[in-house]
């Protein structure tokens, strides 16, 4: 049985923000919006349902930074994160830790040099339809994996010099894109699909870091959660 692969979102409109409760500093956001259709996904659009997260009291999710488990910021289980829905979607409030890494967030969320937020989710249900617009795809349930504030939001469009770089590897990017939709919707592939989905896997790990002093490689800052989850979805389907 294949596990389903963690999704990043980030929708317009998604702020983060710092807090001041009483001298406690807090992190505030929205970390994902009910009923608003997202960019292009490759092929598709998306929205997000108001009962996709199911009974808030019952999860125990993390607040990361950048998505990374490395920086956990809060936790529900522990009670320094609280989530909540309202009309918008999901807000949330973060208390971090007082360590180094933390004091100095506060400080790059304050000047606003990083403002907005993404969600982190296993799809358990969704829905799909085609409309004169294009496909639209509904999530209606998810494992809401976490909260976190981003630096750069992670909309699945690949940055223009990944693209070039699959073309000069003879791989036809849109064609790649539509793969993506079809793997997303469970339709079978062909043996070509699985060729070309191997020589991109190829091509990908050439811009993905291999070493945690490239965490802030101009690959990660422009295309690699993108890249990693392109890279993700292929190898699962190959498994």
């Amino acid at each position: 049985m294949l596990i389903s692969r963690i999704e990043r979102r980030c929708y317009p409109m998604m702020e983060v923000r710092v807090l001041d409760d009483n001298g406690t500093p807090k992190i505030a956001g929205h970390a994902a919006v009910f009923n608003q259709l997202s960019e292009d996904l490759g092929g598709f659009r998306e929205m997000v349902d108001p009962g996709v997260f199911g009974d808030l009291s019952q999860l125990d999710v993390r607040s990361l930074y950048n998505h990374d488990e490395n920086y956990v910021i809060a936790r529900t289980k522990n009670g320094t994160l609280k989530l909540s829905t309202d009309d918008a979607g999901l807000a949330y409030e973060a208390v971090p830790p007082d360590t180094t890494w933390a004091r100095d967030l506060l400080v790059t969320l304050g000047r606003e040099d990083v403002d907005q937020s993404s969600f982190g989710f296993r799809t358990l249900r969704d829905k799909w339809e085609t409309t004169p617009d294009g496909d639209i795809r509904t999530l209606l349930s998810v494992e809401l994996w976490d909260v976190s504030p981003v630096t750069f939001p992670a909309y699945p469009q690949t940055d223009s010099q990944v693209r070039s770089a699959l073309k000069e590897a003879g791989i036809d990017y849109d064609g790649l894109e539509r793969l993506m939709l079809r793997h997303l919707r469970g339709l079978p592939f062909t043996d070509t699909d699985h060729d070309m989905i191997r020589t991109s896997i190829e091509v990908l790990k050439s811009y993905l870091p291999t070493d945690d002093r490239d965490r802030d490689s101009e690959a990660r800052k422009r295309g690699f959660a993108t890249l990693r989850r392109r890279l993700e979805i292929a190898e699962i389907e190959l498994i």
